[in-house]
C-alpha cells in the first residue's frame, strides 16, 4: 500500500500505527512524507507527489486518511491522473460533505466507518445495534435536513454511555458510582457498536464494528465488516 495524511492528528497518528503494523501483519505500507490541509483549492502538487508514490511503489491500493472535504479532490484527481487501483479514505471521509463535488467525483471510492454510521440501513440485519443506529439516522435527519456520520456518532455516544453508567449507579448524584460504572459497562448498545469498558482498558472506539463502504452511485454501499 501507499499511504498519505491530511494534517489532522488522528489520521497522522493513525498511518504511523498501521506503518507500524505492517511487518507482523501481513502487509507493507509506505508513508508519504507529504501531508495536506483540510481543503485543497489546488490539489495538483500533492497529486504529483501520490502519483510520483505510485510510481516508485507500485501499490495494490492508495489509502488516503483524508477529511470529507479535501477526499473528493485527492480522489478525482488520481483517477484523472489515470490511477486504477483501488482507492481507501479513512472513517471521516465516510461523510455526506464527500459528495461536495458531485457524486460522480467519489464513485468507487472505498471508506471505513466506525460503526456503520452513514448508511446503517445497509448494514447486515443480524447487526447488534442496527434497529439503534438507524432510529438515530432518521431523527437526525429529520431534525437537521442532512444525515449523520461518524462524528454524529462520536458526539452522541458520549452521552449514550454517560446514561448508561448513571443508570447502572442509580443517578447521578454519587460521582463515584458512576464513574466505577462506567468503568465497568459492557456491551453497551451505541451507534459505534457494543462498547465495553475494564478498569484497566476504557478507551473511544470499538472492537469488532469498523465497516466498509463503498460510494457507488450517491450510495455508501456496504462491502463488508474490517474488524
Amino acid at each position: 500500500m501507499l499511504g498519505i495524511a491530511d494534517t489532522l492528528s488522528i489520521h497522522a497518528e493513525t498511518m504511523i500505527k498501521l506503518a507500524e503494523l505492517a511487518p507482523t501483519e501481513g502487509f507493507t505500507l509506505t508513508v508519504l512524507p507529504d501531508t495536506f490541509g483540510l481543503t485543497l483549492p489546488d490539489p495538483q502538487a500533492i497529486l504529483n507527489k501520490i502519483i510520483e508514490g505510485v510510481n516508485d511503489v507500485q501499490p495494490d491500493m492508495v489509502l488516503t486518511l483524508s477529511n470529507p472535504l479535501a477526499q473528493p479532490a485527492i480522489y478525482e484527481g488520481l483517477r484523472t491522473l489515470g490511477l486504477t487501483v483501488p482507492v481507501h479514505g479513512s472513517p471521516a471521509a465516510a461523510h455526506p460533505a464527500v459528495m461536495s463535488r458531485g457524486p460522480e467525483a467519489v464513485e468507487g471510492l472505498y471508506v471505513m466507518d466506525s460503526g456503520g454510521m452513514v448508511n446503517p440501513q445497509a448494514l447486515p440485519d443480524d447487526w447488534a445495534t442496527k434497529a439503534f443506529q438507524v432510529d438515530f439516522f432518521d431523527r437526525y435527519n429529520a431534525h437537521y435536513g442532512f444525515a449523520p456520520d461518524f462524528f454524529a456518532a462520536v458526539g452522541a455516544d458520549y452521552f449514550v454511555v454517560l446514561e448508561a453508567a448513571m443508570e447502572e449507579a442509580g443517578g447521578a448524584d454519587d460521582k463515584e458510582a458512576v464513574r466505577e460504572a462506567l468503568l465497568n459497562l459492557t456491551d453497551v448498545v451505541t451507534l459505534e457498536g457494543l462498547q465495553s469498558y475494564t478498569p484497566d482498558r476504557t478507551y473511544e472506539g470499538v472492537t469488532g464494528f469498523l465497516v466498509e463502504y463503498q460510494i457507488k452511485n450517491g450510495v455508501f454501499e456496504f462491502v463488508r465488516t474490517l474488524n
